[in-house]
């Protein structure tokens, strides 16, 4: 299942740092990552264990990706932004949903949208 909250807009960022990227090409890609045709199994495994520093202990992020729980369910993700937008595109993966959010305001807290979808759509169960 996929699920794109879209705030707004984000025209003029993708203007500036050249990219043109639709909600299409961001669900073909999440597609893509549920599947072999782009990666393995294997490199999607490792892309998303958390890195062992040299201390021995480890860090809750991959090769890109942060990863972490939430409502009980594992989520991997990736945010960004800069002056004028935000963006985050978090999958949680047991759970086949995936949460894209796009906005052309850096002044919100997208953490709370994303957690806000997740809440319509991954069960209450007991101990979430």
């Amino acid at each position: 299942m996929l699920v794109i909250a879209k705030i707004a807009k984000i025209a003029k960022i993708a203007k500036i740092a050249k990219i043109r990227k639709t909600s299409w090409d961001l669900a073909k890609w999440d597609a893509a990552l549920y599947s072999d045709r782009v990666l393995t199994a294997a490199s999607r495994q490792q892309m998303w264990t958390p890195v062992t520093l040299e201390s021995g202990q480890s860090a809750p992020y991959g090769f890109g990706w942060m990863i972490g729980k939430l409502k009980g369910e594992r989520l991997v993700h990736h945010a960004g932004g800069m002056a004028g937008g935000r963006a985050d595109f978090a999958r949680f993966v047991d759970a086949g949903l995936t949460i894209v959010v796009l906005m052309n305001l850096d002044d919100v807290d997208i953490d709370a949208v994303v957690n806000g979808v997740a809440d319509l759509y991954l069960p209450q169960g007991p101990g979430r």
